[in-house]
């Protein structure tokens, strides 16, 4: 338990260390990445929140999700442009993996709701939902249906729950 916290407080602090030069930081090309990045490390604690649940009511996990959450408020356009990118992404045929590419991304938009649920953040996820989430996702169950890639067990992210029908969608 005691690694598990370290693990999720280190994953804590990179995000709040993302987020932060992210606010200083010009939009350019690493401005860019470094939104990538965060998106990655969201989707890490994630899973590690998931198999270690307790922490949740831990009072540090607490304090770290607010200071987090008090900055993503102020990055609600990058999220808006991620969102962007994704549906982009959707109007191209595949020929790769890209279909795991719209699953973690979708997964990653999904996981900001769930961990940020309770927070100064949460009342921007109304506004997703309306203007991005619903439209999005009829066009990844249109895609499904045209490119019917079912991902392995394997490729599908630890804890990942049914909830995230993107992952299963063939299945």
């Amino acid at each position: 338990m005691i690694r598990d916290k370290i693990i999720i407080y280190r994953k804590f602090e990179k995000i709040i260390e993302i987020l932060t030069a992210l606010e200083k930081d010009d939009k350019n090309i690493e401005y860019q990445s470094k939104f990538q990045e965060f998106m990655s490390v969201i989707m890490e604690l994630y899973t590690e929140i998931k198999t270690e649940p307790a922490i949740e009511s831990d009072v540090e996990f607490q304090r770290y999700l607010r200071e987090s959450a008090a900055k993503l408020v102020f990055r609600s356009r990058d999220i808006e442009l991620f969102l962007v990118d994704l549906e982009k992404m959707l109007s191209f045929t595949f020929y790769d993996d890209e279909w795991l590419v719209v699953c973690y991304k979708r997964s990653s938009i999904e996981v900001l709701k769930e961990i940020y649920k309770n927070t100064c953040f949460e009342e921007y996820f109304h506004y997703y939902e309306v203007e991005y989430l619903e439209e999005l996702d009829q066009i990844i169950k249109w895609k499904g249906e045209i490119e019917c890639y079912i991902p392995t067990q394997e490729q599908i992210p630890i804890a990942i729950p049914p909830s995230h029908w993107w992952w299963y969608l063939n299945n």
